[in-house]
């Protein structure tokens, strides 16, 4: 894992290079959004979403085959696919691959950030980044991946241009702290966080998974 500690610190230094403090900017290019949606409801369990949405995430790729938050959809569209898998192969076959691919991404993502010549936004870097944690954060633990999203989603937490971003966008930061949270069984900061996501983002996605949420560590 020294390999990939190395690269979430490069990512780390240099961050702070993309955005001019009065920048406030999501991720609106029309195929990124359009495909995303298609995740999103692949995250709520249509399979049928999540193939359609690699599908067009493979496509937006072989147009620009050096965007990491492309290659960071692909890899966690897979790591659906494997948590969908109908057997123990596919399970594993397809989880195998989200891990390659997720890895591609965070090495993209150093090198467009670390090349002079490259225009990298920072909504891009930011959503890279929360995709790439949240598939790790949720990817079986014996792929070692679950240290490397933790930093990843306190990097995010930790950074400034955060604060620019969309609520919606800042609210699935908090529910994914959220669930490390959990996972640690920090039940006062869980609840904290998703009462932050919920006020962040009351009518939307973000907030309504903060809701579902908390009702589940009340019963």
């Amino acid at each position: 894992m020294a390999g990939s500690a190395y690269v979430l610190r490069l990512i780390s230094l240099m961050g702070m290079l993309l955005l001019s403090p009065w920048v406030r900017a999501d991720v609106t290019d029309p195929g990124i959004v359009a495909s995303r949606e298609l995740f999103y409801q692949g995250v709520d369990g249509d399979r049928r979403a999540v193939r359609e949405a690699l599908r067009q995430f493979r496509e937006l790729k072989a147009g620009r085959p050096d965007d990491p938050l492309v290659q960071a959809y692909i890899g966690a569209c897979e790591a659906l696919l494997g948590r969908d898998g109908s057997n123990v192969t596919a399970k594993r076959t397809n989880t195998g691959q989200a891990v390659r691919d997720l890895d591609a991404a965070l090495v993209l993502l150093v090198r467009r950030v670390g090349d002079d010549s490259a225009t990298v936004s920072a909504s891009t870097v930011l959503e890279t980044k929360l995709v790439i944690a949240n598939a790790y954060l949720h990817i079986p633990s014996f792929y070692n991946r679950l240290e490397d999203g933790q930093r990843l989603l306190r990097e995010l937490q930790q950074d400034p241009r955060l604060d620019f971003m969309s609520p919606g966008f800042r609210a699935s930061v908090l529910v994914s702290a959220a669930t490390v949270a959990r996972m640690r069984e920090r039940p006062d900061d869980t609840m904290h966080l998703l009462k932050r996501a919920q006020e962040l983002d009351p009518v939307g996605r973000e907030g309504k998974r903060a809701q579902h949420m908390l009702a589940a560590e009340t019963e």
